[in-house]
Formats: C-alpha cells, sequence, structure tokens
C-alpha cells in the first residue's frame, strides 16, 4: 500500500465523481483523515472519520474500501467498516459494517444492525436497505430475530 500525493487524490476524486456519475448520474464525494490506492485490488481506502456522500445520503465510519470494476471504468462497490452510519431523511442505519453496492443501489449492515426511523427502532441480524426508493428488509437469524419497537402514537389534547 502506497500513500499519493494531494494532487493525485483531487484527480482520483474527480475520477471517482465522473466514474459514480455514469453509473448512476450521481455524485459520490468521500472525505477522510488518510487515503491511500491498491491498483492491483482496483480500490481506494479511506481511513479515519470518513465521510461519503451520495445524493441526499451520508455514510460515516472508520474505514471505507472503493472497488472499481476490472476496467477502471466505474465503481461497483464501497465497504464501510466501524462505527458505520448511513442517514437519508428520517431514516438512520448503524451497525459495524456496510456494504454499499452500485448497481442494486443497496446498503447491507451487518454487526449489530439497527434502523431508526423517527421515534422508532428496528434491528435484525442484517439489514438491507434500498436507498433509491427506501425499502428496508429487516432479517432474523440464529443470533439474533427481526425486532421492532415502536413508540406510541401522540394523543392530541382538546
Amino acid at each position: 500500500m502506497k500513500t499519493i500525493s494531494p494532487i493525485v487524490f483531487i484527480g482520483l476524486i474527480m475520477l471517482a465523481t465522473v466514474c459514480s456519475a455514469e453509473s448512476l448520474d450521481l455524485k459520490t464525494l468521500i472525505s477522510a483523515d488518510r487515503m491511500s490506492t491498491e491498483s492491483s485490488e482496483n480500490r481506494i481506502i479511506f481511513d479515519g472519520n470518513v465521510e461519503a456522500r451520495h445524493s441526499n445520503m451520508v455514510l460515516k465510519a472508520d474505514h471505507l474500501e472503493v472497488y472499481g470494476d476490472e476496467k477502471k471504468e466505474s465503481f461497483t462497490k464501497i465497504i464501510a467498516v466501524g462505527n458505520v452510519s448511513v442517514t437519508k431523511g428520517d431514516h438512520r442505519l448503524e451497525g459495524g459494517r456496510a456494504e454499499l453496492t452500485y448497481a442494486d443501489k443497496k446498503v447491507v449492515i451487518t454487526e449489530n444492525p439497527v434502523v431508526f426511523e423517527k421515534e422508532n427502532k428496528i434491528s435484525g441480524e442484517r439489514i438491507v436497505y434500498s436507498y433509491d426508493n427506501g425499502g428496508i428488509i429487516i432479517e432474523g437469524g440464529s443470533g439474533k430475530k427481526a425486532s421492532v419497537e415502536l413508540s406510541n402514537p401522540k394523543q392530541s389534547h382538546k
């Protein structure tokens, strides 16, 4: 792994923006304390205070890896690890690991995943969030069942 200069970094961010725009007509902007590349693996690695913005979605994590296709023409997925938080509108997803795939426009949260929507809390073993339409699938497993904590509706006072 090698560290790159700020000029190369800016070029890669511009490349990431263009490649992402071709895939989804949207840009993905990523910032972090440190960035490195692994050309042989077709990936860019971000460490420390990572923040990725894609349309109106924000992903924060300790570590993030962006993977490109074999032709290095577009990005295929993002893997985030450590204190992961994904926010879009009223939804906030948290967990230890997230994988965003551009092709199916989904984020899969694992390692104690939780979804917060307003005052409600949903948890399971694995959460799949479709970021283009806001759909959520909560999967249980042998380690943890799918569960929801609903807030009581507020009663109006006359």
